[in-house]
């Protein structure tokens, strides 16, 4: 029998309290069963005892020696199983572009040509509505801790 994403068990990675906690309501409000750690080091104890996680969400900046991403490295490698999310309250300047890599060279000079261009208009657009779209629950955090 396959099983529905929703049966996955999310374990959620974040060291700010506040959003952790919006982010796990969030989460089980939507049907999903959630673990959480505030800390890489931790949540790598805890995987050491669970069979049961799906999805791993980490935040990317956390305090100790082990980081987001070093974490999803470690989970990557050890319980491949594991699907990955990674996010970060840090960003580029509202004109700065981020690109992936590996990158294609034609993304590269799209990208380029985009952040050259003296009339950005429309990149920028796109831009902020992916910044948008991406940023949604810092906004609704923001607003459940009353300080929006």
């Amino acid at each position: 029998m396959t099983s529905t994403t929703k049966d996955n068990l999310v374990f959620l990675v974040e060291d700010e309290v506040g959003l952790r906690m919006v982010a796990v309501d969030g989460l089980e409000d939507a049907g999903y069963r959630v673990l959480e750690a505030g800390s890489a080091a931790e949540a790598l104890q805890i995987l050491e005892s669970r069979g049961d996680v799906g999805v791993l969400f980490t935040d990317i900046n956390m305090p100790g020696a082990l980081d987001g991403l070093s974490l999803a490295e470690l989970v990557h490698r050890r319980w491949p199983q594991i699907k990955l999310v990674v996010t970060s309250g840090r960003g580029l300047p509202d004109d700065g572009r981020f690109l992936n890599k590996p990158y294609s060279l034609e993304e590269m000079t799209r990208v380029i040509a985009i952040v050259s261009s003296s009339s950005d208009e429309a990149g920028a657009d796109d831009w902020r509505r992916g910044r948008e779209t991406n940023g949604g629950i810092e906004g609704y955090a923001l607003r459940f801790l009353n300080c929006a």
